[in-house]
């Protein structure tokens, strides 16, 4: 498969050394902990404010639509991309396959992303893309978080950081998905039905919830994209769910960067946090391409110099969107 000069990457298989020592792992996973919940913080879709107005940098078909979650109660908005060619009269009867991801403000728009993180070019890449039939026309449907993102998206706890939210919703996450969304996604969008043509996906505790959703319900999610998914909780809970699956994934795609805290690290005392994140993320990769009644096809990406935020993310996803949604051949 080609893959971006920079962004190393094999379909599974990357060799990473990480010798860990037990006092340098939680050190690593506190650290890892902060870090989420610093992003958490400014993840509900506020605008970044700056001298100038922000100018949409959306490309193509973005419909932005209200969703209330009979699941957890609440309200959030879907950001909803379609691909060229959506909605010519020629193709009014073409159905498609969808990516489910959540954090949708990170995804677009740089003015709807949060900070100085930047977007993923989600739009961008798969117009590109698409254009050269080098990816399936796809829907991706951004799902956007709130205040209640931490409690929302972890089904665990973190003992290593003690200004994790007490109440943990993450096992709904399922739900959720298939109880609000998807229905909502099937009633207004022409969508292929089978899992095969149905991916979830998100980004550091996005991941998570991906993650989540991709082991509890493998006959509905049968696409994963998992980009510098915070492994860390329930004390390795989160892990030990992922290491006896039966039924995986079609095909999974897992990122991780080489510096997620970079050059911080070391002057934290945590010198050994971006060893532990790999190898963490590596362990997944393996569990997934053990599952016992398939084989799924996974793509393990190790990003070297990559940070944890969208710009690296975006970095991987060309790469990964490739190889989650070939191009359909007749």
């Amino acid at each position: 498969m080609k893959t971006s000069s920079d962004v190393p990457s094999t379909r599974y298989g990357h060799t990473v050394a990480a010798t860990l020592t037990l006092k340098g792992l939680r050190l690593a996973l506190a650290f890892i902990a902060i870090t989420v919940t610093t992003l958490s913080n400014s993840l509900y879709g506020q605008t970044p404010t700056t001298a100038a107005p922000c100018h949409s940098t959306v490309t193509g078909d973005l419909e932005i639509v209200p969703l209330t979650s009979k699941v957890y109660g609440n309200e959030r908005k879907l950001r909803i991309w379609l691909p060229p060619g959506y909605r010519d009269a020629a193709r009014e009867k073409t159905t498609y396959s969808v990516l489910y991801m959540f954090d949708g403000t990170w995804l677009f728009d740089r003015c709807t992303a949060p900070g100085s993180q930047g977007e993923w070019k989600i739009d961008e890449t798969l117009t590109e893309l698409i254009a050269k039939h080098e990816v399936e026309p796809i829907i991706v449907v951004g799902i956007d978080s709130n205040e209640h993102r931490d409690s929302e998206y972890a089904p665990y706890g973190n003992p290593l950081f003690f200004g994790a939210p007490k109440v943990f919703q993450g096992a709904r996450v399922p739900e959720f998905l298939t109880e609000d969304v998807l229905p909502y996604v099937a009633a207004h969008y022409r969508i292929k039905k089978g899992r095969e043509h149905t991916g979830v996906g998100g980004s550091s505790l996005g991941g998570v919830a991906a993650l989540n959703a991709l082991i509890k319900r493998p006959d509905i999610f049968g696409i994963g994209l998992l980009e510098s998914t915070s492994m860390q909780y329930g004390n390795g809970q989160l892990l030990r769910d992922a290491t006896s699956i039966v039924m995986g994934p079609v095909r999974v795609s897992i990122g991780v960067g080489t510096v997620e805290l970079g050059t911080d690290a070391k002057m934290l005392g945590v010198a050994e946090y971006d060893e532990a994140f790999v190898a963490l993320n590596k362990t997944l990769a393996d569990n997934f391409k053990s599952a016992m009644a398939n084989r799924p096809e996974v793509l393990f990406t190790v990003q070297q110099g990559a940070h944890h935020g969208a710009a690296a993310w975006g970095a991987r996803f060309p790469a990964a969107i490739k190889f989650l949604y070939p191009p359909i051949t007749p």
